[in-house]
């Protein structure tokens, strides 16, 4: 009886209907409040609303990962359930609200092996209410992302970017630069290799930025051809 709920969302959702697939999980958890699965239909649903990307299906969205997170803290969708709300918190432009979720996501998962996901998020937040406070605090958590290696290589190469822009845009375009070359150090030898895993889009825009500022510098012609060869390998 329990799987039935589950195949008639999937049958819905496959049909066009997230939101009825995802009342149909939400009425699961309360017919079988006691049912181990609660999380798991809950996440569905929550899947299953956000991908109608309508106001509707979106507030439902962010309701069933909310009371998932708060339900089930310690369940194994938890931390997921807080990187979603404060995914669609951004999404809703509420930056203070989704600064408290990816807070409480990392204070309350501090051992996460996926941690990093919610201080990327967690850093956008910052830039996105753009005070002098926490903008600072984006800097200061664009730069440990970029420090750590055991961040995957492609989230390190974003936090380069999104650092050397912070720094550029106040000024520092010196110090800038050398965090640009920091963020691409590693693909300059062997820039094919990693071709999918370093994330080219934002290998791309880093090198794109580094040779503006180069050009911007009077870096000798030479060095400008040596950045636009690097740059024409992705």
């Amino acid at each position: 009886a329990q799987e039935s709920y589950f195949l008639e969302a999937q049958h819905l959702a496959a049909r066009g209907d997230g939101v009825s697939a995802a009342l149909l999980l939400e009425r699961f958890g309360k017919v079988y409040s006691a049912s181990p699965r609660v999380p798991l239909a809950w996440a569905q649903a929550a899947t299953y609303a956000q991908k109608q990307n309508s106001p509707q299906g979106l507030s439902q969205a962010y309701a069933l990962w909310k009371r998932l997170a708060e339900s089930y803290p310690s369940h194994l969708l938890a931390f997921e359930a807080h990187l979603r709300q404060g995914d669609l918190l951004r999404q809703f432009n509420d930056f203070n609200l989704a600064v408290r979720v990816y807070r409480g996501a990392l204070e309350a998962f501090p051992g996460h092996p996926q941690r990093y996901k919610a201080e990327t998020s967690l850093g956008y937040s910052l830039m996105g209410l753009g005070t002098e406070q926490a903008v600072s605090e984006a800097l200061s958590l664009w730069e440990s992302l970029l420090s750590r290696p055991s961040v995957p290589l492609e989230l390190r190469i974003e936090a380069g970017f999104q650092l050397g822009n912070l720094l550029a845009q106040s000024g520092q375009t010196d110090r800038a630069m050398r965090i640009y070359w920091q963020a691409v150090a590693n693909l300059v030898k062997t820039p094919g290799e990693c071709l999918e895993a370093c994330g080219v889009y934002w290998t791309v825009r880093t090198l794109e930025r580094l040779l503006v500022l180069a050009q911007e510098a009077g870096y000798p012609a030479e060095e400008l051809d040596r950045l636009r060869h690097l740059k024409a390998q992705w």
